[in-house]
């Protein structure tokens, strides 16, 4: 579950369009209980990024978004 409401994704998603960014991780810390996007730049190596935070322990994964295709469409599967 995504505490974190759409208007605000998506102004995330539209700062990593326009860095550059290829994908948007949105990244839940436990400790905090707070939602972070983390962004992912083409010279980045996009598995290892992921699986960086799959093997923490305090921080996962709720979400990633491909920044080069359909905003809307990814929306809409995460906000119905």
């Amino acid at each position: 579950m995504i505490r974190t409401d759409k208007p605000t994704v998506l102004r995330w998603l539209q700062v990593g369009q326009r860095e550059g960014a290829t994908h948007m991780l949105l990244v839940e810390d436990d400790l905090a209980h707070d939602i972070v996007p983390v962004y992912i730049t083409p010279d980045e190596d996009y598995q290892r990024r992921v699986m960086r935070f799959r093997d923490a322990r305090q921080m996962h994964i709720r979400a990633i978004f491909d920044l080069l295709a359909d905003l809307g469409k990814q929306l809409d599967t995460i906000y119905p």
